[in-house]
């Protein structure tokens, strides 16, 4: 009795090297044809109900608060940077617990709240309302400060390489925080498109 072999059709690399070169084209024909939907798409709206409540209740800008979560963590909940920063908006467990006493929730705080949205939601958007008055709404100086820490944006405001009227920042001796600030900047200034159109 002959049994039969089953040829396996084998993928040609061309062939898998040819579709890829396709969708390569056709994704950049779309974003050439369709520049704001291509932007906009990169840029999601998710969370609306505890963004929209949080940022309310901290007198944010929507946009800025969206913004702020692609930046951090691409809307993954579950993530933690290289720091220990934790959630959503990446918030250190040691200034989690500092904002859970600004809302009296001290004793029930424990750092893997911060992977829930609702709790790292409230607690991120809380943060950058104090930011917010500390530094006059300067949504650059408020995302210096959210990065690199409010102590390093007081130094900075003193020193006239980083801020030329000594209340907003220019920039800073941190590549990677003015990376961060001009990410923030051009994602809020789609959302803003985004939401408000």
């Amino acid at each position: 009795m002959q049994t039969r072999r089953r040829h396996r059709r084998r993928r040609s690399p061309a062939g898998l090297i040819l579709l890829l070169c396709v969708l390569a084209m056709l994704v950049f024909a779309y974003a050439a044809l369709y520049p704001r939907q291509a932007s906009f798409s990169a840029h999601p709206v998710r969370y609306e109900q505890l963004v929209q409540a949080a940022a309310k209740e901290n007198g944010l800008d929507q946009a800025h608060v969206y913004a702020v979560i692609l930046c951090e963590s691409s809307f993954r909940p579950e993530v933690v940077s290289s720091a220990g920063a934790m959630g959503l908006m990446q918030i250190m467990p040691d200034t989690g617990l500092w904002i859970a006493g600004k809302f009296g929730e001290e004793d029930a705080f424990s750092q893997e709240m911060l992977f829930l949205p609702e709790t790292n939601i409230k607690y991120g958007c809380w943060f950058l309302g104090w930011l917010y008055e500390r530094y006059d709404g300067d949504i650059d100086t408020v995302s210096a400060a959210y990065h690199a820490g409010a102590g390093n944006v007081k130094k900075w405001l003193a020193d006239p390489a980083y801020s030329a009227d000594g209340k907003t920042i220019d920039t800073t001796p941190y590549p990677a925080t003015n990376s961060y600030m001009k990410k923030v900047r051009s994602a809020y200034e789609v959302y803003k498109e985004k939401l408000d159109g």
